[in-house]
């Protein structure tokens, strides 16, 4: 479920630090934790900016079981600056208040008083001047000194500001945009930047891993992703024994949904790529393979090079960043199923321990990361599922590989296995994108070509 961060005076209202409630948005979370924390923890939060990953949050972003959500309150108050600010208007002198520039609940610059100014209390009843013969007596009234001129009156709801000399301290940008008269939002806009504060050093600090968790896989558990996962797995293997050209042919038909799939997600966002020519460019890798890794090569090559070309010397904007978006698509799918093939054709036993990494770190990260609270624990889960596979690989494949060439594999799957997903996660342009063919491949984008040229460097 999503996590929960308080900083500063949220973390002394709350008592603790960090908390998990259940929430599919962020209000549905902060209103879960107001009730958990109570009414003190309410007047911070109301003062508070609240971000998810790092980045600004409105109340009604969505949330899921990866993702942190953070309470920043203003730096210089806390809770005792909602009591402060709950105050009626007094007109007694009292400390001004740090001036707010963008809240409806103070007055604005143009507003405050000048240093010279006198409290606006009404002055003692005038009195009859004395005539010439009039001795003055003990209560007469001491002459009077010119009064100041009278301030504007302050705006509904502010405090009355008294006659002290003090200096306002400068406006802080976390205090900024605070909310309506009597009630502010418990999440600011998204356009609010939090102040460049401690709290805000510690969050950057705490929270490094944060762009590579916005790659990371939230895994939709709305469909029977086990059946259909094993499924998969078992006729990707039977066409594996079958032969080169059965795995290619089988996998070239993956790779060509899983790359239409990507580029039709991609269109809902800022580029929209073709998927006829994504899902078309899928194809090549896989076909040229059936004639040989040489081809199979060029083919990548070709197209990656292609896509570069396009990008950079094609004078259209956004056709050049559709087309060469595709054949990245394309590209990318079509060699990791270029690799099995390459690798099967090599060595049956190599590609069957290929795949046998692929589908137990996806199993592993699938099991584990689904409703996990942070969006490292599903990838660790997959990397240590492979431990045991490449201890059996290690006894039961030498020969044919050399001694230690299994343990090498095992590593290289460890290391290259958990990128995948990330690419696949930036082809499609959100961690939550509906693309169960890309993501039957992505595990193989970094490891698939990199697995067939180790093999075919060490068996040939």
């Amino acid at each position: 479920m999503p996590s929960l961060r308080l900083f500063a005076a949220a973390r002394e209202a709350a008592g603790v630090a960090r908390a998990d409630f259940e929430g599919t948005t962020v209000a549905e979370m902060l209103q879960a934790a107001e009730a958990s924390f109570g009414e003190r923890f309410s007047a911070v939060l109301r003062q508070s900016r609240v971000w998810v990953n790092g980045e600004p949050a409105t109340a009604e972003t969505a949330v899921t079981g990866h993702d942190v959500v953070a309470v920043l309150p203003p730096v210089s108050g806390g809770a005792g600056e909602v009591a402060a600010t709950s105050a009626p208007p007094r007109a007694t002198p009292s400390r001004p208040a740090p001036p707010r520039t963008a809240s409806p609940r103070f007055a604005p610059a143009t507003t405050r008083p000048s240093a010279t100014s006198r409290p606006t209390a009404a002055p003692p009843p005038r009195t009859a001047a004395p005539g010439p013969t009039a001795a003055p007596g003990p209560t007469a009234a001491p002459p009077r000194r010119p009064r100041a001129p009278e301030s504007p009156p302050p705006a509904p709801g502010t405090r009355a500001q008294g006659p002290t000399m003090t200096r306002p301290a400068p406006a802080l940008p976390s205090e900024a945009a605070a909310g309506p008269p009597g009630r502010a939002p418990a999440v600011p806009g998204a356009t609010a930047k939090p102040a460049a504060s401690a709290t805000t050093k510690v969050t950057a600090s705490d929270e490094w891993w944060q762009p590579l968790a916005r790659l990371g896989v939230v895994y939709d558990n709305t469909r029977p992703h086990g059946r259909i996962g094993l499924a998969w797995a078992v006729v990707t293997v039977g066409a594996t024994i079958a032969g080169p050209t059965w795995i290619a042919a089988w996998l070239a038909v993956s790779a060509f949904v899983g790359a239409s799939q990507a580029a039709g997600t991609r269109r809902a966002l800022d580029v929209a790529p073709p998927p006829w020519l994504a899902a078309v460019t899928s194809l090549a890798p896989p076909v040229a393979a059936m004639f040989g890794g040489r081809y199979a090569v060029a083919v990548i090559a070709t197209g990656l090079g292609l896509a570069v070309i396009v990008r950079v010397f094609v004078n259209h904007k956004g056709t050049a960043e559709n087309v060469a978006l595709a054949l990245v698509i394309g590209m990318a799918t079509g060699s990791a199923a270029a690799a099995v093939a390459l690798t099967r054709d090599v060595n049956i036993a190599a590609a069957v321990y290929l795949l046998a990494c692929a589908c137990i770190y996806d199993a592993g990260a699938y099991l584990v990361g689904t409703g996990a609270s942070a969006a490292w624990e599903g990838p660790v889960a997959g990397v240590v599922a492979l431990i045991p596979v490449t201890i059996l690989a290690a006894v039961v494949l030498v020969p044919p590989f050399p001694g230690g060439t299994p343990l090498a594999l095992g590593l290289l799957a460890a290391v290259l296995a958990p990128l995948g997903p990330l690419a696949g996660t930036a082809l499609l342009g959100r961690r939550d994108a509906d693309a169960p063919g890309l993501r039957r491949l992505d595990s193989l984008i970094f490891l698939g070509p990199a697995w067939a040229w180790l093999v075919t460097t060490i068996l040939r």
